[in-house]
């Protein structure tokens, strides 16, 4: 750590640049906030200097000193200032040194918090206290959220020239599922995309399929909250396999070719990797950020999935069921946007669609869940008439893929086709 004469010369070096150039304090202002000076004077001088913009107030000595009238910096204090820097450069050098030892400083009154409250609370709280403290404490200001039109074109031609080395991959990610690649784009960083159903139509079926088609390429964090990690597990090898899941019930019973199968598409997708499961039990919204936030920076994570956000557990205070799915949506809308990963959560729909003579699904049958359809930049609706129609049920079923929202594309419907005993989605020319 920067001894404390470092670190009271960086803000010295700061705040008379900030007097030499007082536009500077916008650039600053991105990076530092008051409370990131160790000496009160200087916090206090520059707290006047963000007052003095605010106020569209020049940030001059005698504006300055004005402002901080009742505080005990001198005119003199405000002179030495702007006479102790020689020129107005490097202030970004100055500024990080600042904001470096206010992290080690916060990193360290963190530490010590834990260990005082170490009697009172679990270790699972203790944990989650850390985590999040650390999580505040590594937002970085300096990631600036404007840009001017010279910026926003140069981005968007950059965009392009990528396009055309990747051949669109960085438009969204694809699945290999061509009928659903093409209408979506593929699944596009910063989006939050709902994929809704009635219970046992086949939603973990499909995005674990999804999964594994986005695995070639991509790194996936699986959130399951409803099944164990080795149910998940044998239904990727089922699907993989193409052993049926009822024979792994009764595993004494599998042929000697069924168990060699299933070693082979175990050892295949041991290999295979870029999936990070979490199986724990109801966790809760925070847990799922700071989970999201940790993997994204250890394992660059692209793709987020929840299944299904219908069990993240709703806290007490929180008025109504309603509220808090709506509270759930902005919360995975901000996780992609700020973490740059897509998030898809499964949903259930309600029980509106079972009333209706045809019962596939629409958007409103998701209006009774916050503000689930507006947050989202796309929602897919999943149908299968099995579920209805128990009798004479094909294993290759038809399956229908109902994109209804689709902020930058087209919607309709993608017909596909589920073996529910296998655990495998394809697209209907894959003639499986």
């Amino acid at each position: 750590m920067k001894n404390t004469m470092d670190q009271h010369q960086a803000e010295l070096e700061v705040l008379g640049r900030i007097l030499k150039d007082p536009d500077l304090i916008y650039s600053v202002n991105d990076q530092i906030s008051g409370e990131d000076f160790l000496i009160e004077n200087n916090r206090t001088i520059y707290e006047g200097m963000r007052a003095c913009s605010i106020s569209n107030k020049p940030i001059e000595i005698g504006t300055l000193y004005n402002e901080l009238r009742g505080s005990n910096i001198t005119i003199s204090d405000l002179t030495n200032l702007v006479n102790s820097v020689a020129s107005t450069s490097d202030i970004k050098h100055y500024t990080a040194i600042v904001k470096e030892n206010s992290k080690i400083r916060n990193l360290k009154l963190i530490l010590e918090g834990s260990l005082n409250n170490i009697q009172d609370k679990t270790s699972n709280e203790i944990a989650q206290y850390i985590i999040k403290q650390l999580y505040s404490l590594s937002e970085d200001r300096s990631s600036s959220t404007y840009m001017n039109r010279s910026e926003m074109m140069e981005a968007a031609l950059a965009y392009l020239q990528e396009g055309i080395v990747t051949k669109g991959e960085n438009v969204g990610m694809k699945t290999g599922w061509k009928s659903l690649d093409i209408p979506l784009s593929g699944f596009k960083k910063g989006d939050l995309v709902i994929i809704g159903a009635r219970p046992s139509v086949g939603k973990t079926a499909f995005i674990l399929n999804l999964a594994n088609k986005l695995t070639d390429k991509y790194k996936v964090l699986f959130f399951e909250l409803e099944m164990s990690s080795i149910k998940i597990a044998l239904r990727e090898v089922s699907a993989r396999s193409l052993i049926p899941m009822n024979k792994f019930s009764e595993p004494h019973m599998m042929s000697d070719s069924e168990i060699s199968s299933f070693m082979r598409a175990a050892d295949h997708l041991s290999k295979k990797g870029n999936l990070i499961l979490d199986d724990k039990a109801r966790p809760p919204l925070e847990y799922i950020r700071n989970r999201v936030h940790y993997l994204k920076n250890t394992h660059n994570v692209d793709l987020v999935v929840i299944d299904h956000i219908g069990l993240i557990p709703q806290p007490k205070g929180v008025a109504s069921r309603n509220e808090w799915l709506g509270e759930i949506s902005a919360t995975l809308k901000g996780i992609a946007k700020e973490f740059d990963v897509c998030v898809i959560g499964l949903s259930q729909l309600n029980r509106s669609v079972e009333s209706r003579p045809d019962k596939r699904p629409m958007l409103s049958d998701l209006r009774d869940s916050g503000n689930i359809e507006q947050d989202a930049d796309q929602v897919i609706l999943l149908y299968r008439e099995g579920y209805y129609c128990k009798e004479n049920v094909p294993d290759n079923e038809r399956f229908e893929v109902i994109i209804a929202k689709n902020r930058d594309g087209i919607t309709g419907t993608v017909y596909m086709v589920m073996n529910t005993k296998k655990q495998l989605v394809t697209e209907v020319y894959e003639g499986k």
